[in-house]
């Protein structure tokens, strides 16, 4: 039988933003109406969605720029967290009333959302919906490039650019809080900054808007001996001057570029 219709709200992109940085102010319209309800297939989940976050790769394929291309027009959004309202056959881990925190490939900016179950953890009881939709690209793309990638020690010193990003923060967090590394935290705003060393309790901040030229004085904080991790999301001129703060045998980890351009 045919679902009946619900009244949603959905953020819809209908052209290519020129930039990414432009991508939700140019490209997305809120639009009102009946929007149709689709059986759901095997494992799949529908999540009345309280929280969508937004991140780097929304902006890049807004942008058309981002590796997993969405055709146009389409709902923007790649983590949210909500309530089950429906679940697939095979789908054996959720029921209705769930509270899940999920990723998919863009839905996420709107009341309702389907998503794989593979792709569904329940909210910890800890969080609210807000952080439960703004944890796991960071959170999880900061352990994989940290510990499956470097394989980061307590010993390591590490240098995060970008740190007041979602993703750099989560990265300054994990290797200083979980791990214990000594971390420098680079950013483009001293306020933000501040926040960074209050919130992930890193060792030391550089900005590097007013010190574009770093290198030397993350030797100096290093006692000559250079970073052992670096963990980038920003690229360009910021990559290239991290590069120059490296010890010998660093592992460099090239996860962004902010700046626009990428890391060479």
């Amino acid at each position: 039988p045919e679902l009946p219709s619900i009244m949603a709200r959905a953020a819809v992109a209908r052209e290519a933003a020129p930039e990414p940085r432009e991508g939700a102010a140019r490209v997305c319209v809120e639009l009102v109406g009946d929007v149709s309800r689709r059986a759901l297939g095997p494992g799949e989940v529908e999540i009345a969605v309280r929280a969508c976050g937004l991140n780097m790769p929304d902006l890049l394929q807004l942008a058309d720029r981002y590796q997993h291309r969405a055709d146009f027009p389409f709902t923007p959004g790649l983590e949210f967290a909500g309530v089950v309202t429906r679940v697939g056959s095979d789908c054996a881990d959720f029921r209705v009333g769930d509270h899940v925190m999920a990723q998919a490939r863009g839905g996420g900016l709107a009341t309702s959302a389907i998503a794989k179950g593979a792709d569904c953890v329940r909210l910890p009881p800890n969080f609210d919906f807000a952080q439960g939709a703004a944890f796991r690209v960071g959170f999880e793309t900061a352990y994989h490039a940290l510990v499956e990638r470097a394989n980061i020690q307590p010993t390591d010193v590490v240098l995060v650019s970008g740190a007041t990003g979602g993703m750099g923060l989560a990265a300054a967090q994990l290797a200083k809080q979980v791990f214990g590394c000594t971390v420098i935290a680079l950013g483009g705003a001293d306020d933000k900054l501040q926040v960074v060393r209050k919130v992930a309790q890193v060792d030391h901040v550089i900005n590097y808007t007013t010190s574009p030229v770093f290198a030397d004085r993350v030797k100096e904080l290093t006692g000559q001996r250079g970073v052992d991790v670096v963990f980038d999301t920003v690229g360009g001129t910021v990559f290239d001057q991290a590069l120059r703060c490296t010890g010998f045998g660093a592992r460099v980890l090239v996860v962004g570029f902010t700046s626009g351009s990428p890391s060479k």
